[in-house]
């Protein structure tokens, strides 16, 4: 995934290792004179929070297809 912002762009790359695990991997980019600065570290904190959230929504949502309500269904 490609985000695009006014003050940066970051990279989200998912790497499927297996059907129940994945590798995400977040890279940042902005200009060099922004490297360290509040409004980079803020930005990347506030990704981070968001990243925790969804972390958890998707793990509950993994385990509930294991679950006997959730039924499969063929293409």
């Amino acid at each position: 995934m490609l985000n695009c912002y006014p003050d940066n762009v970051s990279l989200n790359i998912i790497l499927p290792r297996s059907p129940e695990r994945t590798l995400a991997i977040f890279e940042w980019y902005l200009p060099e004179s922004q490297l360290g600065s509040d409004a980079a570290r803020k930005a990347m904190a506030f990704s981070d929070e968001i990243q925790i959230e969804d972390v958890a929504i998707c793990e509950t949502v993994q385990k509930n297809l294991h679950s006997s309500s959730y039924q499969k269904r063929s293409l």
